[in-house]
């Protein structure tokens, strides 16, 4: 009974989102898909973090070329020490 009740309330929230969406984008042409709207929807949430992933990958690459030490030990080679926070 409840697993019934519970199909019903996902059925209902699945055809709000999709009413909600057509309200928001238009009606789509040909067949829309749901799941599509969706992980563009999602895509477009999502592309911020993925540009902070990039610069956090250059700031370790960064960080990794920076602690390469020549045989002197003086310090990194050829550049001035780093003034970021560590």
């Amino acid at each position: 009974m409840w697993l019934l009740v519970v199909a019903g309330v996902v059925l209902l929230l699945v055809v709000a989102e999709s009413i909600r969406q057509t309200r928001k984008y238009g009606r789509a042409s040909g067949r829309p898909g749901l799941a599509g709207v969706g992980m563009l929807e999602l895509q477009r949430n999502l592309q911020p973090d993925r540009r902070v992933e990039v610069m956090e990958t250059q700031l370790k690459n960064q960080d990794a070329a920076d602690a390469e030490l020549d045989p002197s030990g003086a310090g990194p080679r050829g550049k001035k020490p780093s003034l970021r926070p560590q």
